[in-house]
């Protein structure tokens, strides 16, 4: 479905899908990009007073997602490898 749209117009759409969410149901992350403390970028951190919920290695206590094109759930270690379209029809799930 999404395959003929470039990478970062990928993640622009999900920022944006991300930020309505986040907006319309009134959760209160801020959103931030980020870089690990071994260089490892992060392209979506949301942080509030729900938690931390994009990254690990530097923060144990976050909930981890890889969102990708692919069609099935795969998990590698505790971190779920989910489908891009999935994650769209699922975002309220995702972040709340």
């Amino acid at each position: 479905m999404f395959s003929e749209i470039s990478e970062p117009g990928i993640e622009g759409l999900f920022l944006q899908e991300v930020r309505a969410h986040n907006e319309y149901h009134r959760y209160g992350y801020e959103l931030f990009f980020w870089r690990t403390t071994s260089n490892t970028e992060v392209d979506l951190v949301l942080y509030g007073a729900r938690g931390l919920k994009a990254f690990g290695t530097d923060y144990p206590s976050a909930q981890l997602y890889v969102i990708y094109m692919g069609t099935k759930t795969e998990y590698h270690g505790r971190i779920p490898v989910i489908p891009f379209d999935w994650a769209l029809t699922h975002m309220q799930e995702l972040i709340s």
